[in-house]
């Protein structure tokens, strides 16, 4: 039926205003309740119930509740125009209905005196036919039966290989009633093995249950060190950091800053172990040490006919490191547009940071750089005798016989083809013939061009170049030159995490300029003044801060311990 429901402010307003609604419905509830039709206060939930047969509309209350019809109290009535109806503090009377209506009520509040809002709501046990007492008892030992009884009837049965099926395995009566949330993504297998972690009842889950999977986790602090008499126990519970159970999921890991400056920013933690790890609080100038760098330095072991290197790493502060990997290499040279440019795509291009560092699977790292790879690829280091014929690396000896039979084969039986190419020999100003004719046998010419030509690469323009070399000089040729082995670092602060991916591009809050590729290596790296290979281009802490210190929030980019750090060192 089409209902009209007009609602009034009440007869003593002298601003009378009335809104109107229609409700559709033949069954229109009348109460308290927000999912009544006709939600009114100072009632009952659901007070009573206007209905519509033929033509008569009635009114009928629900068990316990009367109104006031025509003055006198009364469960269920009919309802007329010009019928008043009082409802608690509400009048409620029928008026003619418009053309196309079935009904039309008229709402208003007759006075606010004695209507108790909260009363039109059961909120307490009292208000409802369930006594009390009686209520509290059932419940209290459903709860102790449901959530306690049952699981450890179920724990204990299923251990002793009975009751481990049926219906207690699927129902909520198993150990899941004890569980505070799901587990996180990674121990979603573990999700119906309680036992995996929680070994005992009514006990904390122990570093044994989480070691039996994580056995090559490597503690905070190593054994050796915590044997030093260290002054706080750095390696305490997994669970103080893992916490399991915990929604959202990604809670696995806590990564506030509190976790690490609990410890370190109240002490200055030292141990007889060399273990020395100043006060920090958070990542800023005046709140993080300066940066230190993990060095490999060469210890020369000598041994039956030469030296061997054996590397040893050791820990420096960054403002007074120098890398020390015997090799000899210039960045500014290679950098310059002038002087190194590759051939791409048909055209000479200057080379670039990525023409040589090659990122990493990881982002944050980059590949071993290495000679082949590196240096022989790109056509300006190819070590080549001539067209057919390329001199091994990192050989010296092999390159040494490489020689010698190159130049056997080359000059054969004849002392012609050993003086040919000095015939060919253009005269440079200033300068002699590039070399004396031979006049020898073949082998004496060969092995000599082999000798002039190994003294070259050894201690003139070839190997020398790049490597350090000390020549022998009593010693016999093939042992003659000693090329001192070379150790690139390839993460100067293993115990550190560094984004490089995310650092590709970098907005310069100088002049506020996008850079990219060589642009934002150079404005960390300052590659292009570096002249010498012991330069160690690395940022200072004060490089890191413009970017990610404290002291201008708006402006800074903030960053937590854990985004630099692991709790866990790696290996």
């Amino acid at each position: 039926m089409q209902v009209l429901v007009r609602k009034t402010p009440g007869p003593h307003r002298s601003d009378a205003v009335y809104t109107d609604g229609v409700l559709d419905s033949k069954r229109i509830q009348v109460g308290s309740s927000p999912d009544c039709d006709l939600q009114i206060v100072g009632v009952a939930p659901q007070h009573c119930v206007v209905q519509l047969s033929g033509k008569t509309a009635r009114l009928v209350c629900s068990r316990g509740n009367t109104v006031s019809h025509n003055g006198e109290a009364v469960s269920k009535c009919e309802l007329n125009v010009g019928d008043e109806i009082l409802i608690g503090g509400n009048r409620f009377a029928p008026i003619a209905a418009p053309e196309g209506f079935d009904l039309a009520l008229q709402v208003s509040v007759e006075s606010t005196d004695g209507i108790e809002l909260e009363g039109s709501y059961k909120t307490d046990l009292r208000q409802t036919w369930l006594p009390s007492r009686s209520v509290a008892w059932v419940l209290g030992l459903a709860v102790l039966l449901g959530t306690c009884a049952l699981p450890l009837w179920h724990h204990f049965t299923a251990e002793k290989g009975a009751g481990g099926n049926g219906f207690l395995d699927v129902s909520m009566l198993t150990d899941q009633v004890w569980s505070s949330g799901p587990l996180h993504a990674a121990h979603a297998s573990l999700e119906q093995d309680c036992k995996a972690c929680h070994t005992k009842l009514f006990q904390q889950v122990t570093n044994a249950a989480c070691e039996v999977c994580h056995i090559d986790t490597v503690d905070h602090i190593d054994s050796v060190a915590a044997n030093q008499h260290l002054p706080i126990d750095m390696n305490g519970r997994c669970a103080t950091c893992h916490r399991e159970h915990n929604e959202p999921q990604s809670t696995l890991i806590l990564a506030g800053d509190a976790v690490c400056s609990d410890c370190h920013a109240d002490h200055d933690l030292k141990s007889d172990v060399d273990v020395d790890m100043p006060r920090v609080t958070t990542f800023a100038d005046d709140a993080h040490p300066a940066f230190r760098v993990t060095l490999l330095a060469p210890e020369p072991t000598p041994f039956v006919g030469g030296v061997e290197q054996q590397w040893q790493a050791e820990r420096v502060a960054l403002a007074d490191a120098t890398e020390n990997s015997q090799l000899i290499f210039n960045h500014l040279a290679h950098y310059q547009d002038s002087q190194v440019s590759l051939l791409k795509n048909g055209e000479l291009t200057p080379l670039g940071c990525a023409d040589c560092h090659e990122a990493s699977v990881d982002g944050e790292h980059f590949e071993p750089i290495t000679f082949e790879q590196n240096c022989a690829t790109s056509g300006c280091h190819d070590l080549e005798l001539d067209a057919r014929n390329r001199l091994p690396h990192a050989l010296p000896d092999v390159a040494i016989a490489a020689m010698q039979g190159y130049y056997l084969r080359t000059i054969g039986d004849s002392v012609e083809s050993a003086n040919k190419k000095v015939d060919e020999c253009r005269r440079r100003p200033g300068r002699q013939n590039c070399e004396k004719k031979c006049t020898g046998t073949a082998f004496e010419c060969a092995s000599e061009r082999a000798e002039r030509k190994i003294h070259q690469q050894f201690a003139d323009s070839g190997c020398v170049t790049c490597h350090l070399i000390d020549e022998l000089p009593d010693s016999d040729l093939e042992d003659r030159y000693q090329v001192a082995s070379v150790k690139l670092v390839t993460d100067f602060m293993p115990q550190a995490r560094f984004d490089h991916a995310s650092h590709g591009i970098i907005i310069d809050p100088d002049t506020n300029k996008t850079l990219v590729d060589d642009q934002a290596c150079s404005y960390c790296h300052a590659a292009s003044e570096s002249e010498h290979s012991s330069d160690l281009l690395l940022p200072d802490i004060n490089s890191c801060t413009i970017c990610h210190g404290t002291t201008e929030p708006a402006a800074s980019v903030p960053l937590q311990c854990s985004d630099c750090h692991a709790y866990h060192p790696r290996g």
